[in-house]
């Protein structure tokens, strides 16, 4: 089952909790008793705080290799550029990942071996690739 999706409550909620304080990491979030009364699991608490993240419109900051999570409105300029960055770098890859797998599926569909047809090699395993 999939989990609910967060409301303005729960992102309001995070919010509080990062007031003030700068980058705290998912643990040091978890260990608020306030969070620790509302959401029991250790597990479920990282996956649930990034979405709560995911949905606060901009308001949580957080990116791959971010030092954890901070309140957007008290996050410097450069800060706010790296997230966006690193994002985008993200997205990025993950579109030609989906691009990689869109052509595995259309080859598969007409019998051919994705693992060795690949024109000159596999240009997903070739350096600064974008397939």
């Amino acid at each position: 089952m999939k989990p609910a999706k967060p409301t303005q409550h729960e992102v309001d909620f995070v919010l509080s909790i990062l007031d003030g304080k700068g980058w705290m990491t998912a643990d040091e979030i978890g260990c608020a008793q306030s969070w620790m009364s509302r959401f029991s699991d250790h597990w479920n608490n990282k996956r649930r705080l990034r979405s709560i993240a995911q949905a606060s419109c901009g308001l949580i900051l957080s990116y791959p290799g971010s030092p954890g999570y901070k309140r957007t409105d008290q996050a410097t300029v450069g800060e706010i550029k790296t997230a966006s960055n690193k994002l985008r770098h993200q997205a990025d890859e993950m579109m030609s990942r989906a691009r990689q797998l869109d052509i595995a599926a259309a080859w598969s569909a007409l019998g051919i071996d994705c693992n060795s047809n690949w024109p000159e090699g596999k240009p997903c395993l070739q350096t600064g690739s974008n397939v």
